[in-house]
């Protein structure tokens, strides 16, 4: 049996401690939302939030706020982030977007396992892009160019 895996890294930067005590107060909350069957389900990935600015050890550079996301080793639901960051610029960044990234994986080598995406999430939108739609859309532009000269 394979494994699938979905991987990622980013972060949101954020503006100020009011900020980013929303943030910790929201993903704390998404963390123990209630399944309906009396357990309790958590957010699918990792976060942290970064609070405040602060001098980074290895490097002396300033850290400005800020919420970083990651899988949990395995799998992350980027589709919860996606929605949580559309939360937070409803709520304090109408014009704002936040672009994200990731990898699709696989512990096999199976034809059609690997790839990835992106998606740019604004207050108003959410615009999806996997590695599989454009390779289709591309293949049928080019075959229909192929067919018509």
């Amino acid at each position: 049996m394979a494994n699938n895996y979905r991987q990622f890294s980013f972060a949101l930067k954020l503006a100020n401690k009011k900020e980013s005590e929303w943030c910790q107060k929201e993903l704390s909350r998404l963390s123990k939302i209630d399944d309906g069957e009396g357990g309790e389900t958590s957010t699918d990935f990792d976060w942290t939030v970064f609070p405040v600015k602060k001098l980074t050890v290895d490097t002396g550079a300033e850290e400005s706020p800020h919420v970083w996301f990651r899988d949990n080793g395995e799998y992350g639901n980027v589709e919860q982030i996606a929605d949580f960051v559309q939360s937070y610029f409803k709520k304090f960044y109408k014009q704002g977007y936040f672009v994200m990234t990731w990898s699709d994986t696989c512990s096999k080598h199976r034809i059609g396992e690997f790839g990835g995406g992106l998606a740019v999430v604004t207050a108003k939108d959410q615009h999806w892009f996997q590695d599989h739609q454009w390779i289709d859309e591309l293949t049928k532009t080019l075959t229909s160019r192929n067919t018509d000269g």
